[in-house]
């Protein structure tokens, strides 16, 4: 009991034990009980009163065992989470790393592929001829003392323009034939 039982006035039966004494008032529970009874009432009080801290100790200590489990768990999902993390970042960079390789290889490739198709449709000839013309032409509208004749210049450019036509004739007619798309196709 959480304090000494209050003594009556009365005389009347215990409670308990039916005997007729004075009485007490137990005040856990409220009952008039005698002075032989006080003592066991208070002993099944304690017995109780163990029994419902030993139940709460025990859900405690499980609250505690599960709580500790849940730790211990969540650091193994979170190591396991790391892992994998770092797997996927692993295979993401080889992806990366293979597909950038790859890229690579092809740009090569395709590098070499124009410079040997370049090499077939380039015109050094014209190019030579272009040059040659440009610069002279250059010559001539930057330097207003430079004599020339525009009837040789005239004559030089027309030849040059059927050049470049006879060459695009031939390119357009040849088997080889580049198309290009703009992946509307």
């Amino acid at each position: 009991m959480t304090a000494n039982p209050k003594a009556l006035s009365i005389v009347a039966k215990c409670a308990l034990c039916s005997i007729k004494t004075e009485l007490f008032i137990c005040p856990h529970c409220d009952e008039v009980i005698c002075q032989t009874c006080v003592n066991k009432h208070q002993s099944q009080l304690n017995e109780t009163l163990k029994e419902h801290w030993l139940k709460c100790k025990t859900k405690f200590h499980n609250l505690c065992q599960l709580s500790n489990t849940c730790d211990k768990d969540f650091v193994l999902v979170e190591n396991e989470m790391s892992r994998i993390r770092q797997i996927i970042e692993q295979q993401y960079s080889d992806v990366v790393e293979s597909i950038e390789s790859e890229k690579n290889t092809l740009l090569i490739k395709l590098e070499d592929y124009i410079k040997s198709i370049t090499s077939n449709v380039k015109h050094k000839d014209l190019q030579q001829l272009f040059n040659s013309i440009n610069q002279r032409l250059e010559d001539v509208f930057q330097n207003s003392n430079t004599a020339y004749n525009a009837d040789d210049f005239l004559l030089e450019i027309e030849h040059f323009n059927m050049q470049i036509s006879n060459r695009l004739t031939h390119i357009q007619s040849s088997s080889f034939k580049i198309v290009l798309t703009n992946g509307s196709d």
